[in-house]
C-alpha cells in the first residue's frame, strides 16, 4: 500500500512533506520493531469493509516517535479500484497518560 496523497495537517504533525510521503508505502514510517504487526493490520484493515482502528508508533522528520491511531477503510472508486482511506491522529500524550 502506497501513499497517494497526505494533508497539511499529516505534514505539521510528523514534519514530512507530501512529496516525502508520496508513493512510499506506511510501512516506511513505522519504528523498525513494529513493522511486522503495523503490515498485518494494514492487511486486516484492506479485507474489511467496516471502520478497522490501530495504534502504531511512528517516526517523524526529527527521529522522535509518536503514537498514531489509525482509522482504515477501505472504499471502492469509480473505476471499480479498491483504496484504503486513512485517517491518523496523535494520540501519544493520551496513551502515555493510560500507562
Amino acid at each position: 500500500m502506497y501513499v497517494l496523497a497526505s494533508n497539511p495537517s499529516a505534514e505539521r504533525e510528523l514534519g514530512m512533506t507530501t512529496e516525502v510521503f508520496k508513493g512510499k508505502g506506511l510501512q516506511d514510517f513505522v519504528l523498525e520493531e513494529h513493522k511486522e504487526e503495523f503490515v498485518k493490520k494494514l492487511r486486516k484493515a484492506k479485507r474489511s469493509y467496516y471502520l478497522f482502528e490501530f495504534d502504531a508508533n511512528w517516526k517523524t522528520a526529527d527521529n522522535t516517535s509518536k503514537i498514531l491511531n489509525f482509522a482504515a477503510c477501505k472504499l471502492k472508486l469509480k473505476n471499480e479500484q479498491e483504496v484504503l482511506q486513512i485517517i491518523a491522529r496523535d494520540v501519544t500524550e493520551l496513551r502515555e497518560a493510560q500507562a
